[in-house]
């Protein structure tokens, strides 16, 4: 689980630790906010591993009950050649 992924900031580093004990670092290299109305259909083509956490953002909508954004992080994999395990 992440915590306030919409704090994070580019340069910013998370590591995700998988099912099989391999940990992999990932370092934020930009932080988008869309409108839900305008979300895109596809984020972007990457040729290398990323990963993209999206969640709700930007102001609430009282009426809706609702962010009126999301708030996507683009981070790359910091060395997709190697892992660690814990």
């Amino acid at each position: 689980m992440f915590y306030a992924p919409s704090q994070l900031e580019p340069l910013d580093e998370f590591t995700v630790t998988c099912g099989n004990g391999r940990v992999i670092t990932y370092e934020v290299n930009v932080v988008r906010q869309y409108p839900r109305n305008a979300f895109p259909r596809r984020l972007r083509p990457t040729t290398h591993p990323e990963m993209h956490l999206i969640t709700r953002g930007g102001p609430v909508d009282d009426r809706a009950r609702s962010h009126r954004d999301n708030t996507v992080v683009y981070a790359n994999q910091t060395d997709p050649l190697s892992s660690s395990r814990r």
